[in-house]
């Protein structure tokens, strides 16, 4: 069994090292997960020896299946007082806007007019076979939709993959929304039934209907319809020259960034699902999954009413690129995603409802406001996570936050910022302060 310094120096060796000093990986299948360690503490961290496919090699405290681990994430609290309530709604089920004249906000669907999960299965199922045209649909499937049958997922971390492999939005979000609910219900678990808690290596973690492991499954990019056409962001023209108008042009934009929220939420579940991090955190992921979907049926919906399907512009990728540059360490994740691109909300909601209400449209505008408010969970979930992942491993989070930022994509640490919403959820201004331009003397990048 190689060492732990003996490893660590090779990848001192293969990789420059962050000012942290040291860096400990575990390798699953052929994916490594990375975490930037200060020197002074790997030396006297208990760890834990974890079998991969590669052989045995010692890890850092927070390998799977250690529970001093979890204590420690849950001994210190760094949540927005907000999070609390979020965490204790049930299934939301506001997931159509009243009509203009009768209501100026989204109205709960009857639980019996919510998807099952067979029933997006069903979804599913049509919109594989449906004419390419058809990208889009209804926010929420009618019960005339064709009765197709797919095995329902047996867990919440194989709806992850089923969603991941979802094409259509509108299945997609229905399928998230299903999942969800059900495991509310008590009638899906968060992992495969023959999956114990003490078992959460990829290899134990396998789809019933697949013989590969968890880590080959994870596709390299999500499902997507073949419209919009994605582009370089350069090549998207300006909402003045845009067929949809401002409004339209807007709303496009964001259920473009809807859509991809949904699949980075799910990712984050499957892919560091064999962590054994607490329940709580897969849970909070799960339903920011599913506010994300309700958020892409409500831009749906208005782009309906306007005369306009998601697919009418083009788009970018942007945002699965920084989820496949995060892919390689939870902390990396979390600093990418939820308080950085998700965070992105938070300095733009205010603005882009200002410019609705000016255009005219203030049914846009309370729809955008509203996916902006609701965006306040979805970041401090971020925020809270990273910082107790900080206080595990005896890190600052303002460094190792800036460290991932710098070394990832250092855009995000440009603003402008609204520091007022972000501080609001325990984004502190100080978190990204200088121009990214600006490094410090010898600095060096996480490897």
């Amino acid at each position: 069994m190689r060492s732990f310094s003996e490893w660590s120096r090779g990848c001192h060796a293969a990789a420059p090292m962050s000012s942290l000093s040291a860096v400990s990986r575990i390798t699953y299948g052929q994916a490594a997960l990375k975490h930037p360690l200060a020197a002074s503490h790997a030396s006297r961290q208990p760890r834990t020896e974890v079998t991969t496919v590669q052989g045995t090699v010692e890890a850092a405290p927070w390998a799977p299946g250690r529970p001093h681990y979890q204590r420690d994430l849950r001994a210190q609290p760094h949540e927005w007082p907000g999070l609390v309530t979020w965490r204790a709604k049930g299934r939301d089920l506001r997931l159509r806007w009243g009509p203009p004249s009768d209501a100026p906000g989204p109205l709960e669907v009857p639980v019996a007019e919510a998807p099952t999960l067979e029933f997006a299965m069903a979804l599913v199922a049509a919109a594989a076979t449906s004419k390419p045209d058809q990208h889009a649909g209804p926010a929420v499937p009618s019960p005339s939709a064709p009765a197709l049958e797919l095995r329902p997922p047996g867990s919440l971390v194989e709806a992850g993959l089923r969603v991941l492999s979802t094409a259509n939005p509108a299945a997609k979000a229905a399928l998230t929304h299903a999942a969800w609910g059900a495991y509310l219900e008590g009638k899906l678990p968060l992992r495969p039934p023959d999956s114990p808690a003490h078992q959460r290596h990829p290899r134990e973690l396998q789809w019933s209907g697949s013989s590969l492991p968890l880590q080959l499954q994870l596709p390299d990019h999500p499902a997507r319809p073949e419209r919009p056409r994605l582009v370089r962001p350069k090549e998207i023209p300006g909402h003045e020259s845009s067929p949809l108008g401002l409004n339209g042009y807007m709303l496009h934009n964001l259920a473009h960034i809807e859509l991809n929220a949904i699949d980075l939420a799910w990712d984050t579940v499957v892919r560091f699902s064999p962590l054994g991090l607490p329940d709580q955190f897969y849970e909070d992921f799960v339903r920011v999954a599913d506010d994300e979907s309700r958020h892409l049926g409500w831009c749906l919906q208005r782009m309906e009413e306007l005369g306009h399907s998601y697919g009418d512009m083009d788009a970018h990728d942007l945002l699965w690129q920084g989820c496949r540059a995060s892919a390689v360490d939870l902390g990396a994740r979390l600093a990418v995603v939820p308080m950085s691109q998700e965070a992105r909300g938070l300095d733009a909601g205010s603005r882009l409802v200002s410019r609705l209400v000016g255009f005219g449209d203030s049914r846009s505008a309370a729809v955008v406001g509203l996916i902006a408010e609701e965006e306040r969970a979805h970041v401090a979930v971020g925020v809270t996570w990273f910082n107790r992942l900080c206080g595990a491993l005896e890190i600052r989070p303002d460094e190792l936050y800036r460290q991932w930022l710098l070394h990832l994509n250092p855009d995000l640490l440009k603003g402008p910022f609204n520091h007022s919403e972000r501080g609001r959820v325990g984004l502190p201004r100080e978190w990204v302060r200088g121009n990214p331009g600006d490094r410090p003397a010898g600095h060096r990048v996480p490897g």
